[in-house]
C-alpha cells in the first residue's frame, strides 16, 4: 500500500509486487471527465489490487467511485451523479497478445493514474445524464401541465383548423 498515490504506475511491476492502490485524485487532473461535468470539484476513489493469478496472469482489480455534478438533459439543472465501476483488467506486456474472454485487457506500460482512474469513470458515465424520474426542478418544455395537457405548441394545429373550416363550408 502507498501512503500517497503515484502520478504514474507500471502495472506489471505493480502486480509482480502484488500491491496495492488505495487513495483519492481530484477531478481536476482529468479533462475529459471535467468537460462533461458542471464543475471540477470533488475526487474519484479507487482501491486497486494488483496481482498474480493461479494462471499466473498478471491482474488489476478493485473499485473506482466519484460523485460529480452534471447538467441533467431533460431539466437542464444541475444534479450530483454518483459514478461508480468495479473494474478487473489481465495486464499483457506491450505487444502481447492472448484470448482473454472474460476478461479486459491492457497493454500495461506506465500509465499516468488519473488516465486510467478518468477512462474507467467515462465509461461509468452515462450516455445522457438525466435526473430518476420524476426528480426534475422544472418541467421540461412540452412536458404535461397538472390538467393533463400538453403546454407545448403544436407547429401545425393552424393547418388543422383551416382543415376544420373546410369541411364545414361543404
Amino acid at each position: 500500500m502507498f501512503d500517497a498515490l503515484p502520478a504514474i504506475i507500471d502495472p506489471l511491476r505493480l502486480a509482480d509486487e502484488g500491491a496495492r492502490l488505495c487513495g483519492e485524485l481530484t477531478l481536476k487532473g482529468m479533462p475529459r471527465l471535467a468537460g462533461l461535468c458542471a464543475d471540477v470539484r470533488g475526487t474519484a476513489s479507487i482501491d486497486w489490487q494488483f496481482e498474480r493469478s493461479a494462471q499466473g496472469l498478471r491482474q488489476m482489480h478493485g473499485p473506482v467511485r466519484a460523485t460529480v455534478r452534471v447538467i441533467c438533459q431533460r431539466c437542464l439543472q444541475p444534479f450530483t451523479l454518483a459514478l461508480s465501476a468495479d473494474i478487473r483488467l489481465v495486464l499483457l506486456n506491450p505487444g502481447v497478445t492472448g484470448a482473454h474472454d472474460e476478461a479486459d485487457v491492457l497493454e500495461a506500460k506506465p500509465w499516468p493514474l488519473s488516465e486510467l482512474v478518468e477512462n474507467e469513470l467515462l465509461l461509468a458515465m452515462p450516455m445522457i445524464p438525466m435526473h430518476a424520474p420524476g426528480e426534475c426542478q422544472t418541467r421540461a418544455p412540452g412536458a404535461s401541465s397538472e390538467t393533463g395537457r400538453s403546454d407545448r405548441r403544436h407547429p401545425f394545429a393552424a393547418l388543422g383548423k383551416l382543415k376544420q373550416h373546410a369541411h364545414q363550408d361543404k
